[in-house]
């Protein structure tokens, strides 16, 4: 090891309003197995007992910043930021997620001590549906340069998770002083701030472990959840992040960055269409249901992922109730693979493909028709 000593971390917790939820965010990062961390709680002037939860934690780890004013989302989060006074921090924790593995500051600075070059070390994020944990697959290496991951910027984007994330100070000015200004009416401000640090970061190591829940629960209503309910708001964000990164690319002399964002587009036009029918979800589960017998059937859903549980979950308060999901990226014990469906179900059962992308569902169609006249397939968008 180059560095014998033993760094400060700071973890950045933002809260309003949400006293319940904060109470066991603060006590998974608490959890952390590294000790010499310090929890900033940016409590943006709650009105509710937010400060007495903060309070009721005995420990000189937590650094309690109550504002005097309500600033909103962002500038509560960049004024809490300015308090940092440690070697790397994760820049933000929401008070509705939370951070899952004890292990992660600890694992995270082993590299950064062996390393001196390292920049960045970043984790897996999960997202939690409805209490159900799902990932999105993809096959990452041990180390990027920054570089790296701009260049496939469409690819890694939604893996990209400032939560998962450890950073050098140094690099907290490119929060504190952001080449971009915030907008608080869209969502990408984030994926901005990352777009800019990773063209600045030469050595990025990964940890392939999921650290930190992204927890989405239907009947709450979150600033995520209301701009993916309007086509019109995921474009405006969609497009907010290219209108702020490509005259900065042009700046620095990096333009052939900017091809890079035509699949970046193809790829969130995908995510909205997948969007648009997810707020459709419940005419379309009553139409499936009622264009089909599935009361005592043998179901599989194919596709353990946001349309797969939401799927489930209504079937269960119809009284119907399915055999498995079968998914053969995802893993769990609900979960088939397709080769161990066709050993152990081959006749009279029926398989809904649960999915509002077009490709998938493709895919999905060709490996199910080269078993002729064994299930019925059902879809739930009409091509």
């Amino acid at each position: 090891m180059t560095n014998t000593k033993s760094p400060k971390v700071s973890i950045v917790l933002v809260t309003y309003n949400r006293a319940n939820e904060l109470k066991e965010a603060i006590e998974q990062v608490l959890k952390q197995t590294y000790e010499n961390i310090e929890l900033l709680i940016g409590d943006d002037c709650s009105s509710d007992n937010t400060q007495e939860v903060i309070k009721s934690f005995n420990t000189n780890k937590i650094k309690n910043i109550r504002h005097k004013k309500n600033q909103g989302f962002f500038d509560n989060w960049q004024a809490t930021l300015k308090y940092i006074n440690s070697d790397y921090f994760i820049p933000i924790i929401c008070d509705d997620d939370r951070l899952v593995d004890p292990n992660f500051i600890k694992d995270s600075i082993c590299l950064f001590m062996q390393e001196d070059d390292i920049d960045m070390v970043f984790a897996r994020v999960g997202t939690v549906i409805n209490k159900k944990l799902t990932l999105q697959e993809h096959e990452f290496k041990n180390e990027y340069t920054g570089m790296q991951l701009v260049k496939d910027f469409y690819l890694y984007q939604k893996h990209l998770c400032l939560s998962t994330m450890i950073l050098k100070k140094k690099y907290l000015d490119f929060f504190l002083n952001p080449n971009f200004k915030w907008d608080s009416s869209i969502v990408s401000n984030d994926q901005v701030l990352i777009y800019d640090i990773l063209l600045h970061c030469k050595k990025i190591k990964f940890l392939n472990k999921v650290v930190y829940h992204w927890i989405r629960e239907e009947n709450i209503e979150t600033f995520s959840n209301s701009i993916q309910s309007s086509v019109y708001a995921q474009l405006k964000n969609t497009t907010s992040l290219v209108e702020h990164v490509i005259p900065y690319l042009k700046e620095k002399n990096l333009e052939h960055l900017i091809n890079s964002f035509d699949k970046y587009f193809l790829n969130h036009f995908e995510q909205m269409e997948m969007n648009y029918y997810l707020n459709l979800n419940q005419e379309i589960f009553e139409k499936l249901i009622s264009e089909n017998e599935l009361k005592n059937k043998k179901i599989y859903i194919y596709g353990f992922g946001e349309v797969g549980i939401k799927l489930n979950d209504f079937l269960i308060s119809k009284d119907i109730f399915i055999c498995n999901f079968i998914d053969d990226i995802r893993k769990g014990e609900d979960i088939i693979t397709f080769s161990n469906y066709l050993k152990n179900e081959n006749e009279d059962s029926i398989i809904i493909i649960a999915s509002y992308k077009r490709k998938i569902i493709h895919n999905i169609y060709k490996k199910l028709i080269q078993i002729p006249n064994k299930f019925k397939i059902l879809e739930l968008i009409d091509n």
